[in-house]
């Protein structure tokens, strides 16, 4: 995609694992704030104010991200100041701006299964103009790393041959019950 990279990153102390997971990164910087929706609106208004025209921020729990849903994010910010994308649990993924938007995260309850329609509706109440993002599911549950799991069987991802090692040293256990039985070792 072609879009600088930054970082955002918790607990303090990391950065040296991270660039080197990160070589291109434009740079790296601790997020600040006392709960989610404060240390995504901190980081997310950091980089806005360094000039760019639009931001879009995701979090660390996505095998399954593609350059398409980061090009669809910023296509959508073309038309709208705000997009979001929907995950399967009723939470969102990715969320982009063009300029702050504090209503978005003032009052927000995360780790709810109605994160995505509250911020909708804050959304809505602010007058803020909206354009959504693709679904694409993350990675928050046992029961996630199982459905994951099972839609990468068979392929040749670096993803998919990790998972295959996960469950097979857990025993070589069968289906998704026995990949939760895994992660919740």
């Amino acid at each position: 995609v072609d879009a600088d990279l930054y970082i955002a990153y918790t607990p303090e102390g990391g950065e040296a694992a991270l660039r080197e997971l990160f070589p291109a990164a434009r740079a790296l910087f601790p997020q600040r704030g006392e709960d989610l929706g404060s240390r995504m609106e901190g980081a997310l208004d950091r980089v806005l104010a360094l000039g760019y025209g639009a931001c879009v921020l995701v979090g660390a729990d996505l095998p399954l991200l593609s350059p398409g849903h980061l090009e669809a994010a910023f296509a959508a910010l073309e038309r709208a100041e705000v997009t979001l994308g929907p995950t399967p649990d009723g939470g969102y993924y990715l969320v982009g701006l063009r300029r702050p938007c504090p209503c978005l995260f003032a009052g927000q309850v995360y780790g709810v299964g109605t994160v995505y329609e509250q911020a909708l509706s804050a959304l809505r109440r602010a007058g803020a103009s909206f354009a959504p993002s693709p679904p694409c599911a993350d990675v928050d549950t046992p029961e996630d790393l199982a459905a994951l799991w099972w839609a990468l069987r068979g392929r040749d991802t670096a993803t998919a041959h990790f998972l295959e090692k996960l469950v097979q040293g857990g025993g070589a256990p069968r289906g998704s019950d026995a990949v939760s039985e895994v992660c919740d070792q």
